[in-house]
């Protein structure tokens, strides 16, 4: 049983995942999960998560989820790598928060018309490839690498940008000086950590959904993951033989009045999303496959379907 970033972006991902445990379970085989990037086993493992310490410690200090950050609008935020309009399943509420936000500082390689919009300050920091690290993949191996490059210009990777900012506001624990540190230090506390994908079952209180329209499911192609990947041309041009388009099988099409070819709306509470429409039977009924990638953001959730 293998659950993805599908998954991980659904609102209701603590059910999901509690199914699919229990179906391991009774069919005798593992519950696997393919991370949303490359490194999020060595997020959790070093306590890079809002939910836990490091090793797991469920007694530390708990912070915010990110869904939770930018429901609450926050006054300030602090972005590493992130465009949040391309990169946050709902994309629409995270740009809101950010322009409504006193002062947001957008740590990154790259930059847009779109961060411009929100961030206050742009501090430009060395993608992976430019800085030592170590990435902890989905089995629990662990891999470090060096950098290929000196980072461009004025860049510094963004682990020793974060250090500065640490030791400007006087806080304890930066005063590293290489990664090789940092990495020391995490394999210490985690090392008797295991690594495993067992959990108790909890039943959902319930399976049905209070949704009017339709379920948007949200389609992330392979070469829209991360910001490198969005600015590589040649994947680019391989992505573009495949049309943008809103894709929904013949029933709900008919359902919803709209024939191939046709523009259609698809209007989640204040995004909308205007697209030529596929009609494609491997969408399941009741679901309508959109595209996230988009510089408008994705639609999550229940969407309605409209003719233009």
């Amino acid at each position: 049983m293998i659950l993805g970033l599908d998954a991980f972006a659904h609102p209701r991902f603590a059910d999901l995942r509690a199914i699919a445990y229990q179906i391991a379970v009774l069919s005798s085989s593992k519950l696997c999960y393919l991370s949303n990037g490359s490194n999020s086993a060595g997020a959790a493992l070093s306590g890079a998560v809002p939910h836990r310490g490091p090793a797991g410690d469920a007694s530390a200090l708990k912070g915010k989820s990110v869904t939770d950050m930018f429901a609450d609008k926050l006054a300030g935020y602090i972005l590493l790598g992130v465009e949040a309009e391309l990169d946050c399943a709902a994309s629409a509420a995270a740009t809101e928060a950010l322009k409504q936000a006193q002062f947001v500082v957008s740590m990154s390689a790259f930059c847009n018309e779109q961060v411009k919009e929100y961030a206050d300050v742009l501090l430009p920091v060395a993608p992976f490839s430019e800085t030592s690290g170590t990435f902890v993949n989905a089995e629990g191996r662990w891999q470090s690498f060096e950098g290929a490059v000196a980072p461009l210009g004025e860049a510094r990777p963004g682990w020793k940008v974060l250090r500065v900012l640490g030791n400007l506001f006087e806080c304890a624990g930066f005063d590293y000086v290489t990664s090789r540190e940092i990495l020391d230090e995490v394999q210490a506390l985690t090392a008797n950590t295991p690594l495993n994908n067992d959990m108790p079952w909890n039943c959902p209180v319930s399976l049905l959904i209070d949704a009017q329209g339709f379920e948007s499911i949200v389609d992330r192609p392979i070469y829209a993951g991360d910001s490198l990947l969005r600015r590589a041309t040649s994947l680019q041009d391989v992505a573009q033989k495949h049309p943008f388009a809103i894709r929904v099988n013949q029933n709900v099409a008919a359902h919803a009045g709209l024939a191939d070819g046709e523009q259609a709306m698809a209007k989640n509470n204040n995004v909308e999303l205007t697209l030529p429409v596929v009609i494609d039977e491997r969408v399941p009924d009741d679901g309508v496959l959109v595209p996230s990638h988009l510089p408008h953001g994705s639609t999550t959730g229940a969407v309605t379907l409209s003719r233009v």
